[in-house]
């Protein structure tokens, strides 16, 4: 999978106001650096059995996807593109910079899967539901669907989003697969 990221700012921190002589800090600020760095996970999820496969490093396979993707700048794995600055910029059309996630032994009769991105922000989630702390990292899922079946697979058939039908019994199986109420081609969640 290629992808490109980009440093839009917006970033937020606590803001201190002095209440009688101590800062108290009881609203948040926006504000922007020069450059991020992006230490990426990919998690690629069989929806349907909840299989789970983390990216892995396939130096040989770049060149061919970069030339497949028509790929024209530096294409980076998930540990080279973290050395890199990610430069700010308010241009939605700005180069940024490009990476590729690649994953190995992934069952080719997949037909629902989701790619859970780790890294892009360091929010997290604090539950106390057993009695023990546990913190959950803040992760942006991004849906896909492969069309077709297992007689007729197409390598470049797979397509972003949740497929919709007009039948609503057929839409809800394909939401159950998703375990969704609705549909998204992306949400942001907690794992």
């Amino acid at each position: 999978m290629v992808y490109r990221v980009r440093y839009r700012g917006g970033d937020f921190r606590p803001a201190a106001d002095k209440v009688a002589g101590k800062d108290v800090y009881q609203r948040m600020e926006t504000v922007r650096v020069d450059k991020r760095k992006f230490f990426p996970m990919f998690l690629l999820r069989n929806q349907v059995n909840d299989k789970q496969y983390l990216d892995r490093i396939l130096p040989t396979a770049r060149e061919k996807i970069k030339v497949r993707e028509q790929i024209s700048a530096p294409l980076y794995n998930s540990v080279e593109i973290s050395r890199i600055d990610i430069p700010y910029s308010s241009d939605k059309s700005s180069p940024g910079v490009w990476g590729v996630a690649t994953w190995v032994d992934v069952d080719p009769n997949l037909d629902f899967v989701s790619v859970e991105v780790f890294g892009l922000t360091n929010a997290f989630e604090k539950s106390d539901d057993s009695g023990k702390p546990e913190y959950k990292q803040k992760a942006l899922q991004l849906n896909f669907y492969r069309p077709g079946d297992a007689v007729r697979q197409t390598e470049d058939l797979i397509r972003f989003g949740v497929p919709a039908f007009d039948d609503p019994k057929e839409q809800k199986y394909i939401l159950d697969q998703y375990g969704l109420d609705e549909r998204l081609d992306y949400r942001w969640l907690f794992r």
